[in-house]
């Protein structure tokens, strides 16, 4: 094999050295090949492959299933990784940036102000507010913001120097056809991270190098996902494979060749499959078991986390956290959002019921609303009205609320739970003691969950 494989979608390119990776059956039909040749040398073409249009790659994709709400859960596999490489990188860009010497508990507060700026979203919101900054940068002069800002570089003569972000940002050998090089995109993201929304900086992340080494092909499918989603519906798609021809022959020889590339390709994919499939049968019995275990891991870590918080802001924030994964990392309960805001209330998680046990049937309530309390000090009898009003003023479709308290609950919460007619709602209380048990002990989620919602205080 000889160069690359080059991939052009609108203006953003992507290339690989010496393959041509196996997800892109997914973007293109058979009858996609096409062929440029010079008429002063037709022995070999100056373009083949496979083109076609965004409208038509996004056509295949959803058919097979491969769609942005997909991709979410994708993306809320990586997430927790994610956010703490971005806050790394944040905390150090606020250290190096600061005009002096900052404790760690200082850092953290600034990190947690900047980081209360943004709304909540759910992880479908931030992928699509990333398909919204690759519009912008796809449409950008590199003159407005945020695609303004020169870059500094410092070479090896030490001394720094500004290069434009048009020039920095267009690859290199397609400077003439105004080709937008993703690499670069990611270091000039990346080394701006109080610049950026934090989940540009996540998703950034997310295609860099090491994400696409260890899962190539999901990341590779996913971000090409993205990019189609933010250019026009006609805009072209293009597969370009001149450079790694190893065909000796004439032009009607290297044509059929890579016409046959495109079933060679569908064929590895599914030999592929087969193959991960075979290897890792013994690990799928028991996926329920090794992934109960991981989310157990993750929020063991996240429960210290809220003693070592320095700021309320952060203690809320690490609690959401981890409520989100405790409820959401299963295939039953889905995230449809949070810290919703409806002018007099605000709800913290809002998670769809799709469980289908006897158990959550019989509570007939399609939406839980969950509300997080990371105090130092019990939660009150008020706090409770005020989270079962919630529920009432949404009792259509929310009938169950989860009300989780690291600091616990006063007795005359308890005691206005046991009280007589206090009408369709139910609220389950989960404080530390509940938390600690399940995430320390052996029992499976939603029988642990139904023991605590099925509780008389």
């Amino acid at each position: 094999m000889g160069d690359y494989a080059r991939l052009y979608i609108d203006r953003i390119y992507l290339s690989w050295k010496g393959y041509v990776p196996t997800f892109l059956t997914f973007l293109f039909r058979e009858g996609d090949f096409y062929v440029v040749r010079n008429p002063d040398d037709p022995d070999w073409p100056e373009e083949i492959g496979f083109r076609t249009t965004c409208r038509h790659s996004i056509e295949i994709l959803e058919r097979n299933r491969y769609s942005i709400e997909f991709f979410a859960s994708v993306y809320e596999f990586f997430e927790c990784e994610l956010h703490d490489s971005f806050e790394e990188c944040a905390k150090h860009q606020i250290i190096e940036t600061s005009d002096r010497d900052l404790d760690e508990t200082e850092v953290t507060a600034v990190f947690a102000a900047h980081l209360a700026r943004f709304p909540q979203l759910t992880r479908q919101q931030e992928l699509e507010d990333f398909m919204r900054f690759l519009g912008v940068l796809l449409a950008s002069d590199f003159k407005t913001p945020p695609f303004d800002e020169p870059v500094r570089l410092k070479f090896r003569d030490e001394r720094e120097y500004e290069i434009p972000p048009s020039e920095y940002l267009f690859a290199k050998c397609h400077k003439d056809l105004r080709i937008i090089d993703f690499e670069n995109l990611q270091m000039y993201v990346l080394d701006k991270p109080l610049r950026f929304p934090p989940w540009i900086l996540k998703l950034s992340s997310l295609f860099d190098y090491d994400y696409l080494f260890h899962y190539p092909e999901v990341v590779s499918l996913m971000f090409v996902r993205l990019v189609l989603a933010s250019v026009p519906p006609d805009a072209e798609v293009k597969l370009d494979l001149h450079d790694i021809i190893d065909v000796e022959g004439s032009p009607e020889e290297q044509e059929r060749s890579i016409r046959e590339s495109h079933s060679s390709l569908v064929y590895s994919l599914v030999e592929k499959i087969s193959l991960y499939n075979r290897v890792f049968e013994p690990l799928l019995r028991n996926e329920g078991q090794v992934r109960e275990q991981y989310i157990k891991s993750e929020c063991r870590d996240l429960l210290l986390s809220c003693d070592a918080a320095s700021s309320s802001s952060e203690k809320g924030r690490i609690l959401e956290r981890l409520t989100e994964l405790l409820f959401t990392a299963n295939r039953h309960f889905e995230l449809v959002d949070k810290r919703v805001s409806t002018g007099d209330e605000e709800i913290d998680l809002v998670v769809k019921n799709n469980i289908d046990r006897p158990f959550w049937n019989a509570l007939q309530s399609s939406l839980f609303f969950i509300e997080c309390k990371n105090w130092r000090d019990p939660v009150g009898a008020r706090e409770l009205r005020d989270f079962e009003g919630k529920l009432r003023n949404h009792a259509k479709l929310a009938k169950v609320g989860f009300f989780v308290s690291i600091g616990g609950f006063t007795s005359a919460v308890k005691s206005e739970l046991m009280r007589a007619g206090r009408g369709e709602q139910l609220v389950v209380l989960l404080d530390r003691s509940d938390l600690d048990e399940y995430l320390r002990g052996s029992e499976d989620f939603f029988p642990w969950l139904e023991t605590r919602t099925a509780r008389l205080h």
